[in-house]
């Protein structure tokens, strides 16, 4: 663990909070409803965590050079915990201790795409990582 490993994961600790930041504000100006609020905020990280766990494979190569489908367990545990949120989301017996309320199609489209945020910038950083320096700096 260096200096490049704690930076990384606090640019990591700042998406992940940018993204749940921004769902709670957004739901809660949406709806004015704090429970729909905290059920975007916990579903985005949730999302936003699964997503990232592609580009966790590697520091340097993208999740398309790794492969999307190169880790069939990983989609598995992916899969199922994604199941595992909608059913918190959908099942009364499991919203209560969570509280969290039903969701939309609409919403759950909404905080995926706030979901794919992190992993999209943390893709295109490591592309722009590899990119020569003086390739950056000319332009």
């Amino acid at each position: 663990m260096d200096r490049g490993f704690f930076a990384n994961l606090a640019l990591i600790g700042v998406l992940s909070t940018g993204v749940a930041l921004v769902a709670f504000v957004w739901e809660l100006h949406l709806h004015g409803n704090e429970a729909a609020a905290r059920t975007a905020t916990f579903s985005v990280l949730v999302i936003e965590e699964l997503l990232r766990s592609f580009s966790a494979r590697s520091a340097v190569r993208t999740v398309w050079e790794v492969g999307l489908l190169s880790n069939m367990r990983l989609i598995g545990v992916v899969a199922a915990s994604f199941g595992l949120q909608l059913a918190i989301c959908h099942i009364p017996i499991f919203q209560r201790p969570f509280e969290v309320e039903s969701v939309t199609l609409s919403q759950w489209a909404r905080w995926s795409a706030l979901g794919l945020v992190p992993l999209a910038l943390l893709e295109a950083r490591k592309l722009v990582r590899r990119t020569p320096r003086s390739v950056r700096h000319s332009k």
